[in-house]
């Protein structure tokens, strides 16, 4: 921790939770952290997931690139917690992620990784009125359209009640996802971070999609600036702290 401040840091993360074999043995792996790991000294509660894909890796990422503590609660969608009403009075909406502040709740990724760059890590949205606009535009697009797109992929249901056309939704997601990892393959060019030099939130974020698209077996290799930025990302400690502790696909 760089301050005491940051070390009573008390926001909590609530993002969601599938069930299984590995969600047991993540939170067996969470339920005993080395020294160093950034809820202590404050409260801690951690709860496991997944299927190797968390969608909350952009967060831990940017928490751990400054060492900040905070609270993770987990909301279980396969059980609807979402939909509850101690939930609802955090989102209304019913979706996660979300952080509570002391000043209320926020929602939506894009706006909680504006406010901890903002508020804890100036250092990782750049302070050029026109670059900030287009690390904001990035991330805009990577919610409404990169992740949407793989939503159709691995949740179709969300999409239609007739179950006769998921695989045509599926299918379509999976076109629309793969052609969107190419645009971000063109984006990083040969650029060291997507922004160029400054290694910022908007790294953290994209990172996300290529382990999502490794997982469903896309061609991920054949981006080659994709590839290699993701090879960066993953030298990176903070990176690599967060990825081995949720065991994900990018370090098996």
């Amino acid at each position: 921790y760089d301050t005491e401040e940051d070390r009573r840091v008390g926001d909590r993360v609530f993002f969601p939770v599938w069930r299984g074999k590995k969600a047991w043995a993540y939170f067996q792996k969470l339920n005993s952290l080395e020294e160093g790991v950034l809820c202590e000294g404050s409260p801690c509660e951690v709860f496991g997931n997944t299927i190797g894909f968390f969608v909350a890796d952009k967060f831990f990422i940017t928490l751990h690139e400054k060492g900040l503590a905070w609270e993770q609660k987990i909301i279980d969608l396969f059980n609807n917690e979402q939909y509850r009403p101690e939930y609802l009075k955090i989102n209304p909406r019913g979706r996660v992620p979300a952080l509570v502040t002391d000043s209320g709740p926020i929602v939506e990724n894009t706006a909680i990784l504006d406010y901890i760059a903002s508020k804890y890590a100036p250092q990782l949205m750049p302070k050029d009125p026109d670059l900030r606009a287009r690390a904001i535009s990035l991330m805009a697009w990577f919610s409404n359209w990169v992740h949407p797109s793989f939503t159709h992929i691995s949740r179709p249901e969300r999409f239609t009640d007739d179950p006769a056309i998921h695989d045509n939704l599926k299918a379509k997601g999976r076109s629309n996802f793969w052609a969107a990892l190419q645009e971000i393959d063109g984006i990083i060019g040969s650029k060291p971070w997507i922004l160029g030099d400054q290694f910022s939130v908007v790294d953290a974020y994209a990172l996300v999609f290529y382990g999502w698209g490794k997982r469903i077996g896309l061609p991920i290799t054949e981006l080659k600036n994709y590839t290699a930025w993701a090879g960066r990302m993953l030298a990176r400690p903070a990176v690599r702290r967060v990825l081995e502790r949720e065991q994900n696909v990018l370090v098996q």
